[in-house]
This record gives C-alpha cells, structure tokens and sequence, in this order.
C-alpha cells in the first residue's frame, strides 16, 4: 500500500533507479523527473519529462512532495559539470524552497580531494580536479541554503 508522501527524484540514472527500488519496497509513493520522461519503473510509479530549467514545471512536477532526491548530473565531463551542475542545484533549492520539501543529494566525495585520513562530513574541501571543485561548488551551494533556512533540516540515514 503506497503512502501519501510523494517522493520526487530528479534523474533516472543508477543513483535515481537505486533510490525509487528502496521508497518503493517501503510503500512510498515515488515520481521520477527526467528530461525524456522515459526509463524503467516499478509498477504505480510517475515518470514526468520535465527539464530543471523550466522552471514553472519543474515546481509543477515536484509540487506535494515531501522529500526530494537530487540524483542527477550533467554529462561526465567537466565542461558540462561547470556550466550545468551550479544551476542544476540552484533549481532544486528553489524548488525545494518553494515546495517546502526536505532535499536529498546523491553526492560523492570528489570535493575532498585525496585524503590520508578518515573521511568525515567536516573536511574540508581540497578538490584538485576540476569535477572536484564543481562538487564543492554545488554541495557548499545546498549548506548556503541550508545554513540561509531556505531548506528543512531533516537528517537520517537512508
């Protein structure tokens, strides 16, 4: 039997497709936002094609949601990264702002650099690549929004 919190995750790749396996072994009612509007789901799950760039439908497609889990990225490339990810993370922190859903993101640990310690969630940022300086870029984006109270704070483990 499917909640009535509505789960929104933006993207379809193996972090997003992961992600809406779990919500839907839990009961979660799951919406899938990609640009095609196209990919493999579990039965009783929304797929909508909506760009983050548009603005007025990506609040339409992500309005009710109680939580929403920022899966995608742009194209593997630090070109793309650089010009499309700031962006990307701005329009989810709008929307998130707006909608008054809490935020998940699937990040990585690009943004620390190498390290010869323990990995904790208070290093600092230390990237040396480019994809690494664009992760810092985005994750410092979500905690400015966060630490600004544009987002709900809610922490858990998935």
């Amino acid at each position: 039997m499917l909640t009535k919190e509505l789960h929104v995750i933006i993207g379809t790749g193996p972090l997003g497709l992961a992600v809406m396996d779990e919500l839907v072994a839990t009961g979660k009612q799951v919406r899938l936002i990609n640009r095609s509007g196209v990919t493999n789901v579990a039965d009783g799950v929304d797929v909508v094609d909506v760009s983050t760039t548009d603005k007025e439908a990506f609040l339409q497609a992500c309005t009710g949601a109680t939580v929403i889990y920022m899966c995608a990225m742009p194209a593997y490339n630090a070109k793309a990264w650089k010009s499309e990810f700031p962006p990307l993370m701005k329009a989810v922190i709008d929307v998130a702002e707006q909608t008054g859903a809490k935020v998940v993101f699937g990040d990585n640990l690009y943004m620390y650099g190498p390290e010869a310690t323990e990995l904790t969630e208070d290093l600092p940022n230390r990237a040396v690549g480019e994809k690494g300086k664009v992760r810092a870029q985005v994750a410092d984006l979500l905690m400015d929004a966060h630490q600004a109270g544009k987002l709900k704070r809610h922490w858990s483990s998935f």
